[in-house]
């Protein structure tokens, strides 16, 4: 029979636990659910920032057509955005809660305010 180990610390599974056992203790599988749920809260820490950035950043604009390498500069991630402004079925821009910017030439974005 194959010997098992704790996927955390790697300490020898005695073989007569359950066969599909993968801590050896409680703690053990405490500190590797709580690692993989911190990774988690990261992620989305890290997504939250971003969206309250470009939404503070769209604010300080809006109504105005800046060029979009502006934005940029002052730390607009074009990748967070949280839906997608329509007009029937053509996509006119990309919005961050009530704020939204299109695209007015290849350089140049306005910013607007979304009716909801």
């Amino acid at each position: 029979m194959k010997n098992r180990s704790c996927i955390v610390c790697e300490k020898e599974i005695p073989h007569s636990e359950r066969l599909d056992k993968k801590f050896c203790s409680i703690k053990c599988r405490n500190r590797h659910h709580n690692r993989n749920k911190s990774a988690l809260r990261e992620y989305r820490k890290g997504v939250s920032d971003s969206l309250e950035g470009n939404y503070k950043l769209l604010k300080l604009y809006l109504g105005k057509v800046v060029p979009l390498t502006e934005l940029r500069m002052l730390g607009y991630n074009e990748k967070y955005f949280t839906h997608l402004d329509t007009k029937g079925d053509k996509v006119v821009g990309n919005a961050v809660w009530d704020l939204a910017l299109q695209k007015v030439n290849e350089r140049e974005v306005k910013i607007y305010q979304l009716q909801l």
